[in-house]
């Protein structure tokens, strides 16, 4: 009889060990995917590897009013799941209305279609969408503004 007993209990416990891991894990994505741009309360970039041999860009505030043009610069995004050796050329950091923070990274694919990565690296989520020298210039013209202020 007590054998059943903890038998069940460890049973109870196996399951109870997988829903937290299963958690664990679909919350640890919603740091993998880019928020409604509508939530972006602000947005940090530099650009520091340009394969067009532009000067770098450090890191700056963008403007409020380019937060949605870089951001529909990353649309539509597809899930990339064999993610080549593409070279960084920027970085992006997200700050939403809720203050969740988001790391953006983005590579230059010297494709039609460009490509980022969403989440800290090691645990980044790969996409493709956009065009690489569109991202880059929307970035460009975003630090151009705050010069002129």
């Amino acid at each position: 009889m007590k054998l059943k007993k903890l038998g069940f209990w460890v049973i109870v416990g196996m399951i109870c060990c997988l829903i937290i891991v299963w958690v664990g894990f679909v919350y640890s994505d919603q740091y993998q995917i880019l928020p409604d741009p509508s939530t972006v309360k602000s947005i940090t970039a530099k650009i520091d590897n340009s394969r067009r041999k532009l000067p770098n860009i450090p890191v700056f505030d963008v403007p409020r009013e380019d937060i949605p043009i870089i951001l529909q610069c990353l649309e539509p995004a597809e899930r990339e799941f064999m993610a080549p050796n593409w070279p960084l050329v920027g970085e992006l950091k997200l700050t939403t209305d809720r203050g969740m923070e988001i790391e953006v990274h983005l590579f230059w694919t010297d494709a039609q279609r460009g490509a980022f990565a969403v989440g800290p690296w090691g645990r980044q989520h790969y996409y493709r969408a956009g065009n690489d020298s569109k991202t880059e210039d929307m970035i460009r013209n975003a630090y151009a503004k705050t010069l002129k202020k």
